[in-house]
């Protein structure tokens, strides 16, 4: 466990620049869509009691969707290029953390945890914004200070209601799917930069594999849902089923692979 955690505070030291930027990246686009949004309407204009108005004000589905599609992108990205870099650096990085006492895991579990971590500074920084979006508001709107909650900007309808859930199920519902995104681009580029020394045959063949066997996976968890008539908790209790499956059996295949597969 300490190496694990020497290894993540290495690893968050590394991608500090990178991090600040996301935050600023999702900070700004949020915050300056919002106000434009808002300076473009008259005070005057706004009727407190016409609920759908206010809604459309609180929740600028332009700005939300934009960042967190950014976000999103950015952390796959991040999720492939925290291995890449180390297969791909001068000397061989990679070679060198795989040689540290232990087993090779520990520097997969340091990578994981600072993904999670990445997500984590996102959702905080996204309460930040929510506050300061709300605090806009008022300023424009100061009828509005009554009339709005942070809740009101994760109700149904909100794209934000998938990066903050109002509820601990749906939390865990949206861990679990982030979860499943890092182990699967973490595999892509395990698969990719690992076994690249064994051939490309060899290195396509499994990528085509790996991307049959998952679409398998999806298939059959979309037909389970379409198929079932499950109520909302046991649709939750199915995906986080087949998403602790599917990290459990992709840690055990990585496992294997980067003990046995992966040269140094």
């Amino acid at each position: 466990m300490k190496k694990i955690f020497n290894l993540w505070l290495y690893e968050l030291g590394k991608s500090k620049f990178m991090l600040g930027f996301l935050m600023i990246v999702f900070f700004v686009i949020q915050v300056l869509v919002h106000l434009m949004r808002i300076l473009r309407i008259d005070p005057k204009n706004l009727n407190v009691e016409d609920t759908r108005s206010v809604t459309d004000l609180v929740q600028s589905r332009f700005g939300m969707n934009l960042a967190l599609m950014a976000a999103f992108i950015i952390i796959i990205i991040a999720s492939v290029y925290i291995w890449v870099k180390e297969f791909r650096s001068k000397g061989n990085f990679i070679n060198r953390l795989f040689l540290l006492p232990g087993n090779r895991m520990q520097v997969y579990f340091a990578k994981f945890l600072t993904i999670l971590s990445y997500i984590l500074v996102l959702q905080i920084t996204q309460f930040i914004i929510l506050g300061v979006n709300k605090a806009l508001l008022i300023w424009r709107f100061p009828v509005l200070a009554d009339h709005i909650h942070y809740t009101d900007f994760l109700n149904v309808g909100s794209t934000l209601q998938y990066l903050l859930p109002l509820n601990g199920t749906a939390y865990a519902w949206c861990m679990a799917f982030l979860m499943v995104a890092i182990v699967f681009f973490f595999q892509l580029a395990i698969l990719e930069e690992g076994l690249k020394a064994y051939g490309w045959a060899l290195m396509v063949a499994s990528l085509v594999v790996y991307f049959v066997i998952c679409c398998g996976i999806l298939a059959s968890y979309m037909q389970l849902m379409l198929h079932l008539s499950l109520t909302q908790t046991e649709q939750y209790f199915m995906t986080m089923l087949y998403a602790v499956g599917f990290i459990g059996i992709h840690w055990l295949v990585d496992y294997y692979l980067l003990e046995h597969k992966v040269s140094v």
